[in-house]
């Protein structure tokens, strides 16, 4: 059974909020690769990504590794 998806707004944090785009995803990791896939497919190395909870607001940042897809917390 796949895992349900939530709905996400996700953006680069070199962009404001004014640029988020919206994306789907079981969790604020899995949104933040979404991301990364389908915004950011031709670049290498790593971006920050703050997702941001459509339903309740609450906000994460994950440093995505482009190459492999690896997430981490920003910090």
């Amino acid at each position: 059974m796949a895992e349900p998806q939530h709905r996400y707004f996700a953006r680069s944090t070199q962009a404001d909020r004014d640029h988020s785009h919206r994306v789907e995803g079981s969790s604020f990791e899995a949104a933040a690769v979404a991301f990364v896939e389908t915004w950011i497919p031709d670049q290498h190395g790593e971006v920050s990504v703050v997702v941001r909870d459509r339903d309740t607001g609450r906000e994460e940042c994950f440093r995505i590794d482009i190459d492999s897809g690896a997430a981490r917390p920003c910090g």
